[in-house]
């Protein structure tokens, strides 16, 4: 037998050393994976839920100077800010009286009480001065001004202000805090500015003596704050007085209300006006008497209209109509007193007569 026929050849053999290789390392992986498994500890059992029990509430301490500041503001109860109802009232009038410059309106309300905080409608000045009477009351408070400063009040060209009045509090302890429980800002620590401290007790006496009686309308004065879309609208009248004319103007504003960050401001206006001779008034007030307070929702003609035409704008102001009828009806007229000087005629100056040229002759 020949023994090239018996050669048995290895290299096809399965058992070839790359195979056994290729074996011994697959083996050793799967031991490790065993060894792995082997090793994870097996998961405990659930632990069972406990019981809940009642967590006891939160002791704050308490605080005597918020303690003071909210007991001046539950001493005001509830309270209408700005003007109107007490424009509404059938007793009062808008009277016209002297000034040093010149004639100037005033709205006379019925006298109000001399407690503050019985007012049924107060501005940023009577607000201030009620919660000034009632932090002196307090143990708490080592010092109470009034501060007043001039908010711009924007309208196309004009750049009119209105006052506003807060409270600046020192307490004891050495703290302070600016109290505006006007809805113009937030009740403790608003971003006012005082440009006039009003320390003087006869002053504030005097002025609120005035105010009693009624305000003076050649200024701005409020007359309501409204809410509509998550805004603040601020109404504003004005009656102005000049020898010829009457000028009546109801005003809102768009208003960024004051908090600890922000300033108070008055930011897009607009205004229902009224402006008519004096000795056309009789007739126009007959008229709007007639139609009564809705005269100017049905005869828009009667109006001049300026500033923002912001349609919500335009809807709060045409609400607030009403408003600037009584302005306009409630006026005691009176027609221009003659000047009883006389403006002196100035007589012009002679001028020298220039001699004639000679004529030539030739």
């Amino acid at each position: 037998m020949s023994l090239e026929k018996n050669a048995i050849d290895l290299s096809a053999s399965p058992c070839s050393s790359q195979f056994l290789v290729w074996l011994k390392n697959l083996s050793l992986v799967w031991g490790l994976a065993v060894l792995l498994l082997a090793c994870i500890p097996e998961e405990p059992p659930p632990l069972p839920t406990p019981t809940p029990t009642a967590t006891p509430p939160m002791t704050i301490p308490d605080n005597d100077n918020v303690e003071a500041l909210n007991a001046a503001k539950a001493a005001l109860g509830d309270f209408e800010f700005g003007f109107a109802s007490l424009l509404a009232e059938d007793a009062t009038r808008i009277v016209i009286e002297p000034g040093s410059l010149g004639e100037v309106a005033r709205l006379a309300y019925p006298p109000q009480p001399a407690n503050p905080a019985e007012w049924p409608a107060v501005d940023s000045f009577i607000l201030s001065y009620a919660i000034q009477q009632s932090l002196m009351q307090s143990p708490q408070v080592q010092g109470v001004a009034l501060g007043r400063f001039g908010v711009a009040a924007p309208l196309d060209d004009l750049q009119d202000r209105v006052d506003h009045v807060a409270v600046w509090a020192r307490f004891a302890d050495g703290s302070q805090a600016i109290v505006d429980f006007s809805p113009l800002a937030s009740s403790f620590g608003s971003l006012h500015s005082a440009t006039e401290l009003l320390t003087d007790a006869s002053q504030i006496e005097n002025q609120f003596a005035q105010w009693r009686q009624g305000v003076p309308l050649d200024l701005l004065q409020p007359m309501k704050v409204v809410r509509k879309h998550n805004n603040v609208y601020y109404l504003l009248a004005q009656v102005l007085v000049t020898p010829e004319r009457y000028h009546f103007s109801l005003r809102a504003h768009l208003t960024q209300t004051a908090t600890p960050i922000q300033p108070l401001r008055l930011t897009r206006g607009a205004a229902a006006v009224v402006e008519i001779k004096r000795t056309d008034y009789e007739a126009l007030r007959e008229l709007l008497l007639a139609d009564g307070p809705t005269a100017f929702n049905e005869k828009p003609e009667l109006l001049t209209r300026s500033g923002d035409p912001d349609s919500t704008m335009q809807t709060v102001l045409n609400d607030q109509l009403p408003l600037l009828w009584h302005l306009v009806t409630k006026l005691e007229h009176q027609l221009p007193a003659p000047d009883a000087t006389p403006v002196p005629t100035i007589t012009p100056t002679s001028t020298a007569t220039r001699p004639a040229l000679p004529q030539d002759t030739s």
